[in-house]
């Protein structure tokens, strides 16, 4: 038996349903293959919206993370809004201890209009109690956040289900079906799917 839809989105964990809901949204017919949402990463993960303490290299990853932290707040509301539900959003700021003062400022920084602050170690000692006699010293994130995954995921799968997104649960994706370099069918022990567009 095959089936049709608009579009086909393999994988109903944050990201698969965060696409169908924005499809959706846009008018689109879509269909979400989902093997095992209880079983998911989703479930798993740290929850941490920290694109400043991870070190990533001016560039364009580190510019598409913090325009993503930046859409955040928004696109949390709107989920919280269709769904009635929380997803766990929380703008806390992060800090990250540093060990060594190799190069580092020692004094704590005042401009507010920084995306990070130096905290010299009175300041983080007591910024954070906890922290071993090892810590120098550390940066303070304002901007950065985190978001209670399995909220958010119950919010995700809310939303999809009140706007209409067709969710498949419990289907596995055995084969993907490739003609000249296109997909051109999704393949699953249950059916084969075909779609305009695969995601």
């Amino acid at each position: 038996m095959n089936r049709t839809s608009d579009i086909l989105v393999i994988g109903g964990g944050i990201v698969g349903l965060a696409i169908a809901i924005e499809l959706k949204l846009r008018g689109a017919a879509v269909t979400v293959l989902s093997r095992d949402f209880a079983g998911a990463a989703t479930h798993a993960a740290a929850g941490m919206l920290a694109p400043h303490s991870e070190d990533i290299p001016p560039g364009p990853m580190l510019e598409l993370c913090l325009k993503s932290l930046a859409l955040y707040p928004d696109w949390v509301h709107k989920l919280e809004e269709i769904s009635g539900l929380s997803a766990g959003y929380w703008p806390c700021g992060s800090l990250a201890p540093v060990y060594q003062l190799d190069g580092i400022p020692q004094s704590t920084s005042t401009d507010l209009s920084l995306t990070k602050l130096w905290f010299n170690r009175d300041a983080i000692h007591y910024a954070q109690s906890g922290f071993g006699a090892d810590v120098m010293g550390g940066w303070w994130f304002p901007e950065d956040a985190q978001v209670d995954n399995r909220a958010l995921a119950k919010a995700l799968w809310s939303t999809a289900q009140s706007l209409g997104v067709d969710i498949q649960e419990g289907v596995s994706v055995t084969g993907i079906q490739q003609q000249q370099g296109r997909v051109i069918g999704v393949r699953t022990a249950i059916a084969d799917w075909q779609a305009d567009h695969y995601i």
